[in-house]
């Protein structure tokens, strides 16, 4: 979870991107970040499938994709939420 500039562009700087890093407006929004690949799945893009509130917890589920180029070293996805988040968050991956 990514609540400010300074932990975007902490995220951003280990991600094998040459892109500029994209603005974000952090009084309006909290992300959530999954990154993928790793020895256990290296041709998968992590994909994220809900957000939910769940008794006060943030629950984010999340499953891989197949099928990633064989050049994405560390394939990630961010999304990008109101900023209503408190309390834990919990990430879950489907199978």
């Amino acid at each position: 979870m990514i609540r400010t500039e300074e932990e975007w562009r902490a995220f951003w700087s280990h991600l094998p991107t040459r892109q500029t890093v994209p603005p974000i407006d952090f009084s309006r929004a909290t992300l959530f970040a999954v990154v993928g690949g790793g020895a256990d799945a290296p041709a998968s893009k992590p994909l994220v499938v809900s957000v939910n509130d769940n008794a006060g917890q943030t629950v984010v589920v999340w499953r891989r994709e197949p099928d990633v180029s064989p050049t994405d070293e560390k394939p990630f996805t961010v999304v990008a939420i109101p900023r209503t988040i408190e309390g834990p968050v919990r990430f879950e991956r489907q199978q």
